[in-house]
Parts: C-alpha cells; structure tokens; sequence
C-alpha cells in the first residue's frame, strides 16, 4: 500500500539521483556549473516538501510558496521546474491515496486512476492559480522565458492556469504537460510494458533489461531519452531553436555511438547505446563551457524518476541500496 511518506521518500530520492548522477549539461555533485552547486539542489528539494504536501494549500499557493522557499534558502531557481511538474502529481496523489484508498487495488488501477485525477487537478485550475504561478515565475526569473500576449508574466493573469499554459504550451515543455494533462510524461513506454499490476518481484524489479540497471544507468536513460525526442525548450527560449535543436542532435549522435555500451530500449524499438563515461564527461565539460543547461530534460527526468519510485516502492529500496553501497 502506498502512504504519504512513501510518496515523500520518493520524492525526495527523485531530488537526491537527479544530483548524483551526473548528466551532461546539468550540475551533480561531481560537476557542479552554472553557477551552482548539488548541495544547493538537495535543499532545495528538503523545504519544499512541507509545502507541496499541505492539503490546505491550492496548486498555485504551493507553486508560489515553493519557488520562495527556495529562494529564501538557496537564493537561485533550482526547482521551478520540477515544482511546476511535481506539484499537481503530488496533489493527485494524495488524494487517492486519502480519498479513494479501497480503490487502489494494484498499482496498475493506481496508475490509471491518477491519470484521471491529475486532469482533473488541472481543469479545475482557477485565475488565483495563474496568478500564484505568475509570481513564482517572477521570483524564479527563469532565463529567456517568453512572454505571451494573453498571459503577460509582468502583469496579473485574467484566465485560469490551465489557459495560461494552453498559451505557452508551443514554447514551452513543461506548460505543455499541464495543456494535454501530462500526456507524454504518462505515455513513456515504460509505464506500459512494465506490468504494473506486479511490477516488482519480491528479490528484483520486473522488466529486468531496465529496472535492473544502476542507478546512473538508470537516471541517464531517462534523461538523454527526454534530451534526444524533444528540443530542450529552456535551451530554446534562451538561445533559439537552432541552438536546442543542435543539443538534440548532439545527443542523439551520442546516443547511438557504436563505441558505447547497449541498454534495451522498449521506447525507440532499438537498442540505446549510452556513451561510456569519459564521453559523457566530455559532453558535459563542452555544454557548460557554452553556458548550456538542458533544465527542462532535467526537470522531466525528476518528474519521471518520482512517478516511478512512487509506483515502484521496492524500485526505491532498491536503488537507495545501490546509491550508498
């Protein structure tokens, strides 16, 4: 049975990988850039727990109150991102999980289940939501964000959040989730071949060609899967479509190197080859030397490491295991 703090834990352990792991163009604990450090992400993550967790709090007030948190503590935007994507699965959640508990029978009704209460989340979005949004956009002051005519950021909203985000959902991924109701975070392959009805054996995680995986192996999936199928839109609202769309290819010819080693890959119908880790360190060193920051494929990595650890509480066990051994 999924609790509250295991949704917690898996929140926070989503935070923790994103950091350890070190992800080309991203900061880690092994190659901290643009300006800041793992420690500073890790922090960020701790403090805003309480507040996405509050059920007396609206999704915006939690967006809002997050991002200043953050800024009270670290004093950078660390997490905008990943609060705007975690915050609505997190409300989901807890509802279920309060609400509705006789339902969840398995994780795979689960699943279905908070599909259907996140759309619901977002549609009932009101104008204090957008408004609460704006002022965590403001505060947060992400680089190159667009202003949209119907939905100035300098001014106060008059539409709900959710049409605010229809608005921004070409120039930006992650409005794009709230505008289809999170289709292509809930639609990864893996969320469908895995059976999620027993995902997880008692000893090991089911679909062992990737459940199996370290966790490194793990989170560098994810991250160069989101980094190679779309541009990343915070490189593109900073530098241009020209520049996000070289970065995906860049990727993708990383990738699928023949001098890397083969990961199965249910999602491209191929088998993905991840670059050995002196490329990786390279690629790394060569993004942040042009000042590049693959934000929005970090933030979908962290969306989707959270949906899997909240949906694999013996994955999470598992991979904390291997994290500290």
């Amino acid at each position: 049975m999924i609790s509250i703090n295991n949704v917690k834990s898996a929140f926070l352990t989503a935070c923790l990988l994103d950091v350890l792991v070190s992800k080309p163009g991203n900061v880690s604990f092994m190659s901290p850039g643009h300006g800041m450090t793992a420690k500073l992400f890790v922090n960020s993550s701790k403090v805003v727990v309480p507040i996405l967790f509050d059920e007396n709090k609206t999704l915006g007030q939690k967006i809002e109150q997050s991002v200043k948190k953050t800024f009270e503590t670290v004093n950078c935007n660390t997490n905008l991102g990943i609060i705007l994507l975690c915050a609505p699965l997190i409300q989901a959640i807890i509802y279920l999980i309060k609400k509705q508990p006789k339902k969840i029978i398995n994780q795979k009704i689960f699943f279905s289940l908070l599909k259907i209460q996140v759309k619901k989340i977002i549609q009932n979005t009101t104008i204090d939501d957008a408004k609460f949004v704006f002022r965590a956009i403001k505060i947060a002051n992400p680089g190159g964000l667009g202003v949209v005519k119907r939905a100035d950021i300098r001014g106060e909203p008059n539409i709900s959040l959710l049409d605010v985000m229809r608005i921004g959902s070409k120039r930006d991924f992650i409005a794009r989730q709230y505008a289809n109701y999170f289709f292509e975070v809930f639609n990864q392959e893996f969320f469908n071949f895995v059976d999620l009805k027993n995902k997880v054996s008692k000893n090991k995680p089911a679909n062992e060609s990737f459940f199996s995986l370290n966790p490194d192996e793990f989170v560098l999936k994810i991250y160069l899967n989101w980094l190679t199928k779309y541009q990343d839109t915070h490189i593109r609202r900073k530098y241009g479509s020209k520049v996000s769309k070289q970065i995906l290819d860049e990727a993708c010819c990383f990738l699928f190197h023949d001098n890397s080693f083969p990961v199965e890959s249910e999602k491209n119908d191929v088998n993905i080859y991840l670059p050995s880790e002196k490329k990786l360190l390279a690629w790394d060193y060569s993004l942040k030397k042009r000042n590049i920051n693959p934000g929005t494929s970090a933030d979908l990595t962290v969306c989707t490491l959270f949906l899997v650890l909240v949906l694999l509480p013996n994955l999470r066990s598992d991979l904390k295991k291997k994290m500290y051994a």
